[in-house]
């Protein structure tokens, strides 16, 4: 294990989230889209809250309070607007930047003598044949890719470095679905930010997974924020309902290493939820610790909410060298296939 101090690396933490790197609209075709199937159509599965003009950091709104952290995970992310400001820590920053490297990539991928089941170098779980992939070594990216006129599945790896920053580097692995017919989004990804690369143990890192239906808005959520060490501690979300529209609301369970979300609370909100809405909540009052005390409002999401674990910190990639384990490109983002 690295020897960074706790406090050190909620610093870093700071750092990544402060300065590293729509709201939905009821109509059904709201941000369905086929040429960026996964940045755009997430923007119309899961919450997306707006965040108040000229607002800045508090003692008390910022990284280690639960409300913000999942304010800042789902904040609006406008790339003319944000680029520069907003990192990779939010959900569709990330989606974007990897939306950019799938569009780059696409051109790439070989097809393949007959489709194989390819296990990305993370395994999600997914077990999906992919008919064309490439691994793309001298720019440090991989693709493995299906596209049709109903469907685009792919799975995007990168290593991203700074050369201002020659000892830090970003890894991440990501696999997801979009079905143009039923409107279907499935999103798996892990990232990890390394700021001392003499070793493969990362610093900051981040496994998120959401499904759902960019038509009806509904979304099922699951994230895991941690260090380089449990010690330094988790924020975990699990979420579910409807994002956005008519008849909108959802329900979130948050849980947090130290503070007043240290035991888990569920966080019930409306789909014009935004950043004034979550800064305004107390949570003794405002957010709930017994799931028996939620509105009825969310009975259509409490069972999954309250019973889905938590990712755990065993679902991080926390060491570079559990990548494509047990095959020929162990501890590499490249595609073994």
């Amino acid at each position: 294990m690295k020897n960074f101090s706790g406090l050190w690396v909620l610093l870093v933490a700071a750092v990544l989230v402060w300065g590293l790197f729509i709201t939905g609209c009821s109509q059904l075709t709201q941000g369905i889209t086929s040429s960026t199937p996964f940045y755009s159509n997430a923007k119309s599965t899961c919450p997306e809250f707006i965040p108040l003009s000229g607002a800045s950091a508090s003692s008390d709104w910022g990284p280690g309070n639960g409300l913000y952290h999942l304010f800042y995970t789902l904040r609006e992310f406008l790339p003319a607007r944000d680029n520069g400001v907003i990192d990779r820590a939010n959900m569709y920053k990330l989606l974007y930047d990897v939306e950019s490297l799938l569009i780059g990539l696409k051109n790439s991928a070989v097809t393949l003598a007959s489709p194989k089941i390819i296990v990305p170098p993370y395994d999600f779980g997914n077990n999906k044949t992919y008919a064309a992939a490439a691994n793309l070594e001298g720019s440090e990216r991989a693709i493995a890719l299906n596209e049709t006129e109903s469907l685009i599945e792919a799975i995007v790896t990168w290593i991203w470095r700074e050369p201002s920053l020659p000892n830090k580097m970003e890894t991440g692995v990501f696999e997801a679905s979009f079905n143009k017919n039923t409107y279907d989004l499935k999103v798996d990804f892990v990232f990890s930010v390394d700021y001392d690369t003499s070793d493969t143990v990362c610093d900051y890192n981040q496994r998120t997974q959401i499904s759902g239906n960019a038509a009806t808005h509904a979304f099922e959520y699951r994230s895991v924020t941690g260090g380089s060490s449990e010690s330094y501690g988790l924020t975990q979300m699990v979420g579910k309902g409807i994002s956005k529209g008519q008849g909108s609301g959802f329900l979130f369970k948050i849980k947090t290493s130290a503070g007043e979300f240290s035991s888990p609370r569920y966080v019930v909100l409306n789909g014009d939820a935004d950043e004034g809405t979550l800064r305004s909540l107390q949570v003794a009052s405002d957010t709930f610790a017994d799931p028996s005390a939620l509105p009825v409002t969310v009975d259509n999401y409490k069972n999954y909410v309250v019973n889905t674990p938590f990712f755990a910190y065993a679902d991080l990639l926390t060491d570079r060298s559990a990548l494509n384990q047990g095959n020929a490109r162990a501890g590499t983002i490249y595609l073994n296939y």
